[in-house]
């Protein structure tokens, strides 16, 4: 046959239904190839089209979803209530109920047995009262404190749904909306292990329509070197561990501890490098970015400090014994630094206010992310709250 221009144009029409045909067939599984005999039936070319028309909205259904999640610009706050502050949190908290989406009180602990040990605030009615009279998500922490216990759990069929189900229990007992594990503790073999867990208890929580977030251990793109000297990071798996909770919740701070020589508790650039790691792993609207509320204070030259919060600062500074040399906001850092005489010995604090807040904010929402979790909820620079209005 000689091909011409029309030839070739009906050729490469039939090859498309074809092509179309068989890829909706493997899709959607919905035409079947063989009739009752197991005989290739004939295409219904109607119901392929109608078929190719429905996939495409399907296709379109699904970009919407997601371009209405990515297009939600609103500033979302939830917060850790440290259960040894619980009192000061739960006044700020009835302060500021409706700028306040969630709240994780770290009520629980992780014993060897898989068993949880309750902190002295646990279950405490107040709190339960009041999240749910005004609409707060109530997703109390989990925390361990022991990798070997966490490995003995992990590695033991019968601990493992046995840990499982008495978290569901609890969550379900005690009416919370989920669960957030804060497991800091992991060793490095457990990866798979750990990912296993969190996917089955993810599975479990949400046949009930409860959520699951997780606490995670900040990395960055050097994230292959941080993992040889932090066997926790390494056993985090980033991506696997996204796919299955509902909140991705990255602990970016600390980035100069208690232990260390003084210096920004979150410096700017460091939170730009999580963030960049942190989008090429995890869809973005399941990221929520952990921000300090907290602050050190050193004695200058010396390593070691003490955690303060911001009504602390505030206490230091109109403190007519102490000589204030400078406060001032250090925009490389994106912190702010007090540094002060105390009986002629120099005394440096990085601590964090509504203004500081608000650019890591600013900063965060360059990269699309909105959600965002304190550590911690007590003696906070109040204003911090009316960021939820810009």
């Amino acid at each position: 046959m000689q091909l011409n221009f029309k030839n070739i144009f009906i050729l490469s029409t039939i090859a498309l239904i074809i092509t179309v045909s068989i890829y909706i067939i493997y899709k959607k599984n919905k035409y079947s190839l063989k009739n009752t005999n197991n005989k290739e039936s004939e295409y219904n070319l109607e119901e392929v089209y109608e078929a190719f028309i429905e996939e495409e909205e399907y296709i379109e259904e699904e970009q919407t979803a997601s371009e209405n999640i990515l297009q939600d610009t609103t500033i979302h706050f939830s917060a850790w209530i440290a259960y040894w502050d619980f009192s000061q949190a739960l006044e700020s908290y009835k302060s500021n109920t409706s700028k306040i989406e969630s709240l994780s009180p770290t009520w629980y602990y992780l014993k060897a047995d898989g068993t949880l040990e309750l902190k002295n605030t646990a279950r405490n009615d107040t709190l339960r009262d009041l999240c749910k009279t005004n609409n707060t998500k109530l997703i109390p922490t989990i925390s361990n404190s022991n990798a070997d216990d966490l490995s003995e759990i992990l590695n033991n069929k019968d601990l493992l749904i046995n840990h499982t189900n008495l978290i569901v229990r609890e969550v379900e007992t005690y009416q919370y909306d989920g669960i957030d594990i804060d497991y800091e503790y992991i060793n490095e073999v457990d990866r798979d292990k750990f990912t296993n867990f969190i996917s089955l208890l993810s599975s479990e929580l949400h046949k009930n329509n409860k959520v699951l977030t997780i606490a995670i251990l900040w990395k960055t793109n050097l994230d292959s070197i941080i993992e040889k000297f932090s066997s926790p990071r390494a056993a985090q798996d980033w991506s696997a561990l996204g796919e299955v909770v509902d909140e991705f919740r990255i602990m970016a701070y600390d980035y100069t501890s208690s232990a260390d020589m003084s210096g920004a508790i979150a410096p700017k650039d460091w939170i730009s490098d999580i963030l960049d790691y942190g989008l090429s792993k995890v869809s973005d609207y399941k990221i929520v970015l952990g921000l300090p509320l907290y602050a050190y204070e050193w004695t200058d030259g010396n390593k070691g400090a003490k955690a303060l919060v911001w009504n602390d600062v505030q206490n230091v500074k109109s403190d007519k014994e102490y000589i204030i040399i400078e406060d001032i906001l250090d925009e490389e850092k994106l912190e702010k630094k007090l540094t002060f005489n105390n009986s002629d010995i120099t005394k440096i604090i990085w601590y964090q206010d509504s203004e500081v807040t608000n650019k890591r904010i600013d900063l965060a929402q360059t990269y699309g992310i909105n959600k965002f979790i304190f550590w911690r909820l007590g003696g906070e620079d109040s204003e911090i709250w009316n960021l939820t209005n810009n």
